[in-house]
């Protein structure tokens, strides 16, 4: 990708994610791309992505969160930390961080 189209995509980015309807689109958006990951319905994401809490929960899973997550928001998941991101709010506020 070439400087000016990475600069642009950036641009876009951040154009997309400040002109979110507040916190709770934003959260939706998320909560969406988890259940999505998951096959669940997004009501039913858990508080807390563990093995626990989520059947069949592994670091595969992970990556492929982090994967989506690149997808829908078009921003770079620093693979360290990807193991932070295990509840809806910190892949909220990493999301947030990252398109700032």
């Amino acid at each position: 990708m070439t400087v000016t189209a990475q600069w642009i995509r950036v641009c876009l980015l951040r154009t997309t994610v400040a002109s979110l309807d507040g916190k709770h689109m934003l959260e939706g958006r998320v909560r969406d791309v988890i259940a999505s990951v998951l096959s669940v319905a997004p009501g039913e994401v858990p508080a807390r992505l563990s093995p626990e809490t989520v059947p069949g929960w592994s670091s595969l899973r992970q990556v492929q969160l982090a994967l989506a997550l690149e997808q829908e928001f078009g921003v770079e998941v620093d693979p360290n930390v990807i193991p932070d991101l295990v509840s809806e709010s910190a892949i909220v506020d990493y999301v947030r961080e990252v398109a700032a």
